[in-house]
């Protein structure tokens, strides 16, 4: 009933028949009889049963019952959900096998590289043959269009490094200092020790790990906001050579709020055991299983940033660039990828690949104002506002400066949610599915009279 992890797309087409005809005939037996779902939860629970049944994932609650059967009696809705959840299937059986290894397949499967190289010259192909009209009549190719977007690579890593390089400028304004920190998962969730099978592992997976550290950082969000902290930064999750998942945090803060964090002393049970910032990520890094060997040396690090010998910027920047194309800003390879022995370049594919596959969001601002309002006020360029409030931001977000950007709509003292812009969104037309689609159409500022509005599309 389940398709192989390495079905074909003709398989999966017919699979993906089968699946639309099987909840076609529970929809259209709701209330007909009793053999049939006879209310709206039974209805539900049964289309995530089906869903659960041949492989697929099922639908979020906050979906609409009809938005829901829209897409599960539409067969190109099951074949990208089938073929998403094989693919992942197939790189959890790679990593059981210990194929996903250093000096192997490293990062992800062979298997799930040339699949993803394969979709995404179908992908590219379509783009290049349809065209999308905007409000003025005029057609666009949707490949030239995906190409002007942060889709774009060298676009992507471009405007990353300038927030960070913005960041920078802020804190050396505020007087603030740079921690670097890297956070890894305990022993359970990596397929190997060094190059020997890890006893410990029982087949977690990526998600697994991801989901991990995602709920670990809550948790250490929510005790450094209790203690007044409002650190600002970037994080890059990037993968291990097996497959497991790491976190990279660039991370600016106030003196006086950064701390320190002693292994010994936690691991011994003392109260004394760090402080700050830095105590805090490390408390809440080494929570499960701290004694473990090698947790003092491989599961949590902090690096205070000194920069007369390099700038905090410096430090983040090679990750940012081998998880994007593992090119220099001279458009020079980095070098070589220790784990796979690879150029960076090749070794970027692979990363990307890791990444899109398992679903993994390589790049998480922390802190600071929106970039979708960054990005919204560039897209009117050189065009002034005759309102002060929209026209500061505007400029500077044109010229590419972060850091003003920022400080001009309250700057690093003033929380997120206080900031004065934020992105505007409206409701005006139904999707494919019956769903409202909510889209972006400009910028709200606070004043002491209420919202202003300036509208960007």
């Amino acid at each position: 009933m389940r398709l192989d992890p390495r079905a074909d797309e003709s398989d999966i087409a017919s699979q993906a028949l089968i699946c639309v005809g099987k909840v076609r005939a529970h929809v259209g037996a709701f209330g007909r009889n009793a053999t049939g779902p006879q209310t709206l939860q039974e209805l539900n629970g049964t289309l995530n049963g089906i869903a659960a049944l041949y492989g697929a994932r099922t639908i979020d609650d906050s979906i609409s019952l009809g938005g829901r059967i829209g897409r599960m009696v539409d067969p190109f809705w099951w074949r990208r959900n089938l073929r998403r959840e094989l693919l992942r299937e197939n790189e959890t059986i790679e990593r059981a096998a210990g194929h996903v290894r250093r000096k192997g397949q490293c990062y992800v499967s062979d298997f799930g590289v040339r699949h993803k190289a394969q979709r995404d010259k179908i992908n590219r192909r379509t783009l290049e043959n349809l065209e999308v009209v905007n409000e003025t009549g005029q057609a666009l190719n949707l490949a030239e269009v995906s190409d002007k977007s942060v889709s774009n690579p060298k676009l992507r890593s471009a405007e990353l490094m300038t927030r960070c390089r913005g960041f920078e400028e802020a804190a050396k304004f505020m007087g603030h200092d740079a921690v670097f920190l890297t956070i890894t998962c305990p022993s359970r969730f990596h397929k190997f020790s060094g190059a020997r099978d890890n006893k410990k592992w029982h087949g977690e997976t990526t998600k697994d790990a991801q989901a991990y550290l995602s709920g670990m950082w809550k948790k250490i969000r929510a005790a450094y906001h209790r203690a007044g902290f409002f650190p600002y930064g970037f994080r890059v999750t990037e993968p291990n050579h097996d497959g497991c998942v790491h976190w990279h945090i660039l991370l600016f803060i106030a003196p006086e709020h950064k701390g320190w964090f002693q292994v010994d002393r936690f691991v011994a049970g003392r109260k004394d055991h760090g402080a700050g910032l830095i105590g805090i990520v490390g408390k809440y890094a080494l929570q499960e299983s701290p004694s473990e060997r090698g947790a003092a040396k491989a599961r949590f690090t902090a690096i205070n940033i000194d920069p007369s010998k390099g700038s905090p910027t410096s430090y983040i920047t090679k990750y940012i660039c081998k998880n994007i194309d593992g090119m220099k800003s001279d458009g020079d390879v980095m070098g070589l990828d220790f784990d796979s022995g690879k150029s960076t370049k090749e070794a970027s594919v692979r990363v990307r690949t890791w990444a899109q596959i398992n679903g993994i969001r390589q790049f998480q601002q922390i802190g600071g104002p929106s970039v979708t309002v960054w990005r919204e006020l560039r897209r009117l360029g050189d065009t002034q506002v005759q309102n002060d409030l929209f026209e500061g931001p505007r400029a500077a977000a044109d010229r590419g400066l972060w850091a003003l950007f920022w400080v001009l709509q309250g700057g690093p003292e003033v929380p997120r949610k206080e900031l004065t812009l934020k992105p505007a969104y409206m409701s005006d037309s139904l999707g494919k599915y019956g769903d409202e689609v909510k889209r972006v159409w400009g910028v709200t500022a606070k004043t002491d009279a209420g919202d202003v509005g300036l509208q960007t599309k």
